[in-house]
């Protein structure tokens, strides 16, 4: 999405993908091999085409049946959280979530491109609820000083996602 407060695009010069089945494998390897239970994605892009990637990944765990958790500390493209998502989440056993939102204004999600709305915060969450977790469990990141905001309307984002029932955490832009 080229945001102007990512990071990614001066830290790595190209985009690039790992085969779900590579990755299934290197978890089956340290799930076998080390006693390794705990698998955390450092990934802005995780849900990027999901039939393709995140998707098969997570239906082959619930197959292999694995005690294992899964988290994804980096914020996660909300419009990509649909049911089946969501289930998938649950079920392959996805512990930590963090959800991309940035801001609550409606003027200022125009001008970063649309990219994500309240209604599709509010849908992700509805959607996670069903599947199974506690909204107090998810965490919706919010940024704080981005260019020309004011403090009202960082309270207000705050405020709207505490009364969505699930956790803030402060960026800082």
């Amino acid at each position: 999405y080229n945001c102007s407060f990512c990071a990614s695009k001066k830290l790595v010069s190209s985009y690039s993908r790992r085969d779900p089945l590579a990755v299934l494998e290197e978890i089956d390897f340290y799930r076998r091999e080390k006693n390794v239970r705990h698998f955390t994605f450092y990934d802005d892009a995780l849900l990027h085409r999901p039939e393709k990637y995140v998707k098969p990944l997570l239906r082959e765990i619930i197959k292999r049946i694995w005690e294992i958790n899964l988290h994804t500390p980096n914020g996660l493209q909300i419009r990509y959280i649909d049911k089946e998502m969501a289930k998938l989440f649950f079920e392959s056993g996805v512990k930590t979530i963090r959800l991309s939102f940035e801001t609550s204004n409606k003027e200022r999600q125009k001008d970063m491109d649309s990219k994500v709305s309240n209604n599709d915060l509010e849908q992700a969450l509805a959607n996670l609820e069903a599947a199974g977790y506690d909204r107090k469990e998810i965490a919706v990141y919010i940024m704080m000083g981005l260019p020309e905001q004011d403090e009202s309307e960082f309270k207000d984002s705050v405020n709207y996602v505490y009364n969505l029932g699930a956790k803030n955490s402060i960026s800082s832009f």
